[in-house]
């Protein structure tokens, strides 16, 4: 590599490994009996676990193949391919209610992921007490369901809209709204085809029934997009650091809109967002909402389900180290430095909701990420 002197550093790296989970919790294999209860002043006791003789650990494969380096002594990039396989999944299973129990951790199949890390980064200037310096990170994940339980091709996940299906990464279910139709003021929903797995927007109907209108919406559970971007710059002992963080192709269920975008939520004592007041009138067909003087109420159609990419500020610091010359009267300090750090100052989104960041399928009174600011003296001895 000598004559290639514009070539700073040069890296290949293979890598093949496995790992288990066994995060389980504690007997969680076994059937329990505890509990004691009292019936005519007889004591008795229950089963309150079933077993399952048969759980083990999850299990994870994972190659990863990349090139990282540094050229003309200002880039740096570090760029990797994986292929991540997980089996023996833990979830929680539903279980026949005549046992007694509605679900058991289990072992339930097996899930794909692939895709590409990508960081980079670059010193625009450097100098002899100046610098500025750019960095972005870009990961993209594909999600893909390679086999589940008892032989079975699709699971829809009870209460959390959400099915998993072989050959396909974990999706969104739920009825599709169609909107109002402008003649009546009455709702309207998509007709499911014949293969849910598909997402159809042909017919409509009026009527709404949850279990027949329930197919995939095409939204993904997990974001296939997540990255960030990053500059840092100084000079003469002053600093600045700003990092940034955005997710694409993210959908969250807001379920705290069900209670404050809902007419029919007054009953609970909650308090209704100003649009609530936008619904269909002879005199406002183009409404968002429909007639409620006709007792609708809103149900849990794909209304709830918002796109939740973002882009946050997530730290925003500036510092200031104070000159050797002003410490040189003494021998106990040899460094003091001067800290003020925002965070998460300002999000772009188009989540209605408390924050976009939250990692879940649904939300129901999750408390977001704050703002928050610090102030800091650091002291070097």
């Amino acid at each position: 590599m000598q004559p290639y002197t514009w070539i700073n550093s040069l890296d290949f790296k293979v890598s093949y490994g496995t790992q288990g989970n066994a995060g389980i919790g504690d007997y969680t294999a076994l059937g329990l009996i505890g509990k004691t209860t009292s019936l005519n002043d007889k004591f008795s006791t229950t089963y309150v676990q079933p077993g399952n003789p048969n759980l083990t650990w999850e299990t994870q494969k994972l190659l990863n193949i990349g090139v990282s380096g540094r050229l003309w002594n200002r880039f740096d990039f570090d760029i990797s391919y994986y292929l991540r396989k997980t089996s023996n999944m833990l979830m929680s299973v539903p279980y026949p209610y005549t046992t007694g129990f509605s679900s058991m951790t289990s072992n339930v199949g097996e899930l794909q992921n692939q895709g590409v890390d990508i960081k980079l980064g670059v010193d625009i200037v450097r100098g002899k007490d100046y610098f500025v310096n750019f960095g972005t990170t870009f990961n993209y994940n594909a999600m893909k369901v390679t086999k589940l339980f008892d032989g079975r091709q699709r699971w829809e996940v009870a209460n959390t809209l959400t099915a998993y299906v072989v050959g396909k990464p974990v999706m969104f279910y739920l009825p599709l709204y169609a909107g109002v139709n402008k003649e009546t003021g009455a709702p309207m929903w998509y007709k499911a085809g014949d293969n849910v797995d598909v997402t159809t927007k042909k017919e409509t109907t009026e009527n709404y029934n949850e279990a027949a209108l329930t197919q995939n919406s095409g939204k993904k559970r997990f974001a296939p997009v997540n990255g960030g971007f990053n500059l840092s710059a100084g000079w003469k002992g002053i600093t600045l650091q700003a990092d940034f963080s955005y997710v694409l192709g993210k959908y969250l269920a807001n379920n705290d809109a069900f209670f404050y975008n809902n007419p029919g939520a007054v009953s609970y004592q909650f308090n209704q967002k100003k649009n609530t007041a936008d619904y269909w009138t002879e005199d406002n067909k183009n409404a968002k909402f429909p007639n409620w003087a006709d007792g609708y109420v809103m149900d849990f159609d794909d209304h709830l389900l918002e796109n939740a990419s973002f882009l946050r500020l997530k730290n925003f610091q500036i510092g200031y180290e104070l000159p050797k010359s002003v410490l040189a009267w003494q021998n106990a300090l040899s460094g003091v430095k001067f800290t003020a750090t925002a965070r998460n100052l300002f999000t772009i989104t188009n989540y209605s909701g408390v924050d976009p960041e939250v990692d879940s399928n649904l939300t129901y009174g999750k408390i977001g990420n704050s703002k928050q600011f610090l102030f800091g003296i650091e002291l070097t001895f």
